[in-house]
């Protein structure tokens, strides 16, 4: 049930007892800006996947946690509609109009996520543009970018909460994930809600089995003597041009393997079927056991990849109907068909073990067993690897001396290409572990000196965490 977990409103505000040292970032803030008032501090932690990838954009569930590992913003209510962020990061920074939100940077522009945020909330009618007021800060953070540990996420959800506080309002931390979830597709990305909802309500020492439409959240407690470690390959899963194709080629692969499968069941039945994702297809909807499902996949996407004409032709669907349903974008751009075709069938595959493993790790961690869930991790990473095609060959070669070093299960986390890995391992191996990836990835296959500061920021064990929340510095 979805009132198993932290469902809280948004913006919970703390408030820091009088006399405690202000925070290193609400101190910097306070002294480029000269004020001696209230301040507030927002943070939003960003996750890792444990298994579930590429499903909950499908409407199957996933399973992660927020780690030890924020985006926090230090800021201060402004008196118009101006937002100001600057990132002490590098980064620079950005000032727009609250009306302006709705004009995007140039792709790939960090200032995209606050704009994000500020649009979701005023396309879906919580704040009227009219009256909005911003906020002026400076904001940091200590999460791997292009790590997939998902830092633009968190900055969308900080941001996002320090919009909502500036205007005085609240709302349930449910609705505020869905708005926030479908808001980040403005940067361009089809993602799904995963990212959003656990910065928002995760909590402390324990996973989240999330499920979609409706957004529904339990906790899995985590393993007694075991600890994830990230391990990032060094590959920067950007959002460039060229990475955000290939994730939502993947996105409109499987609504097109969605739609195949939805006319196999009809014609099988006879019955029309109302369906539009993956996820509407199991056995407790459809009445059909997996191997049934996978079996008319099997005929109906046979040769697959293949070309729009074709599947048009066995969806009894013209072309034109088909782009327009299941190849336009957010944005309303259409998705370009690639020159081999849509690779519907491994889609499907992957999608469909990977919900099963979602469910059979779920239980495996509430019996504790360790063994389960480092197997079901294994199996997700050979399935995003050889079905959803999102791995590459630093991702393998990291995996497998992971496993080779004692970890349990090794995995890509995130939407791959690139990015970092997340391994189970047993506390008491948890030095050992560390040492022996650290020579034999990064010294002697990446060529990479390690020192401490380094070795902090790319390979490192993380705690689950609570999720977003904002603290008031008086």
């Amino acid at each position: 049930m979805a009132g198993d977990v932290n469902i809280m409103v948004v913006p919970l505000v703390f408030d820091i007892e009088p006399g405690t040292p202000p925070d290193s970032l609400v101190r910097l803030l306070r002294q480029r800006l000269g004020h001696d008032g209230e301040v507030y501090l927002v943070a939003a932690p960003g996750r890792v996947n444990i298994v579930g990838e590429h499903t909950d954009y499908n409407g199957f569930p996933v399973l992660p946690f927020a780690i030890d590992r924020e985006i926090r913003i230090a800021f201060v209510l402004s008196d118009d509609e101006t937002i100001e962020l600057t990132s002490i990061d590098g980064y620079g920074a950005r000032s727009f109009q609250v009306d302006e939100s709705r004009s995007p940077y140039t792709q790939g522009d960090w200032g995209n996520y606050i704009k994000a945020a500020v649009r979701g909330f005023l396309e879906e009618g919580v704040i009227d543009a009219g009256r909005a007021r911003g906020f002026k800060g400076i904001c940091a953070g200590d999460i791997p970018v292009s790590a997939g540990l998902s830092s633009s996420s968190a900055l969308v959800v900080a941001s996002g909460m320090a919009f909502l506080k500036a205007n005085g309002l609240e709302m349930d931390s449910m609705a505020c994930a869905g708005i926030l979830a479908r808001s980040e597709r403005y940067a361009g990305i089809e993602g799904g809600g995963m990212d959003q909802a656990v910065s928002l309500m995760g909590k402390r020492d324990t996973a989240l089995k999330i499920d979609f439409f409706p957004l529904r959240i339990r906790p899995v407690p985590l393993l007694d003597e075991h600890v994830f470690v990230v391990c990032n390959s060094m590959v920067q899963a950007s959002k460039t041009a060229s990475a955000r194709a290939s994730y939502n080629r993947r996105v409109v692969e499987c609504r097109l393997a969605a739609t195949m499968l939805r006319a196999a069941l009809v014609k099988r039945t006879g019955v029309l079927i109302d369906a539009d994702r993956l996820g509407d297809f199991n056995p407790e909807k459809t009445g059909f056991s997996w191997e049934e499902l996978e079996r008319m996949a099997d005929e109906i996407m046979r040769g697959s990849p293949l070309p729009l004409s074709v599947i048009a032709d066995r969806v009894g669907m013209s072309v034109d109907d088909l782009v327009e349903k299941r190849c336009t974008l957010r944005d309303g751009s259409v998705f370009i068909q690639p020159e081999e075709g849509y690779e519907v069938r491994k889609r499907f595959l992957h999608v469909a073990s990977e919900a099963r493993r979602v469910e059979e790790t779920a239980d495996a961690l509430r019996c504790g067993d360790a063994v389960a869930v480092g197997r079901l991790m294994n199996r997700s990473h050979e399935s995003c690897r050889d079905n959803y095609e999102i791995s590459c060959d630093e991702l393998e070669t990291l995996t497998s001396i992971a496993r080779e070093c004692g970890a349990i299960g090794s995995r890509l986390t995130g939407a791959g290409f690139g990015g970092c890995t997340v391994n189970l391992v047993e506390s008491s191996f948890l030095s050992s572990f560390m040492r022996n990836v650290k020579e034999k990835y990064y010294e002697d296959y990446l060529g990479i000196i390690l020192d401490s500061e380094k070795q902090e920021k790319i390979l490192f064990p993380c705690r689950a965490s609570d999720g977003a929340r904002i603290y008031r510095y008086r």
